[in-house]
């Protein structure tokens, strides 16, 4: 069990970053320019998380039980909390409207 956790938060880590890249691309590259001011908390959240997470993924390493119970269970929760609270700041500040065009 704290084996396949541990895989699980390395291919979570890595697809944070591939997230948190993607969206610098696109904030330094002007894809985003008019949205720039609401794209900084959910780059900052997601550092927040990539760094909890990272953390979290040393703890697991170490011998089975300790390395879950009590601090990586927290780690955990603090993740989920922090992307909790970025995706309802995402859900509260409006969408975009997109129009089709035939």
């Amino acid at each position: 069990m704290g084996r396949f956790s541990a895989w699980l938060l390395l291919a979570g880590l890595v697809v944070g970053v591939l997230a948190v890249l993607a969206a610098l691309v696109d904030l330094f590259t002007g894809r985003l320019s008019g949205e720039a001011g609401r794209v900084w908390p959910y780059l900052l959240g997601s550092l927040v998380v990539l760094v909890v997470s990272l953390f979290n993924a040393l703890v697991h390493s170490r011998d089975a039980w300790t390395s879950v119970v009590p601090t990586g269970l927290i780690l955990s929760a603090v993740a989920v909390i922090v992307i909790l609270l970025v995706g309802l700041l995402g859900w509260s500040s409006g969408r975009t409207q997109v129009e089709v065009v035939e």
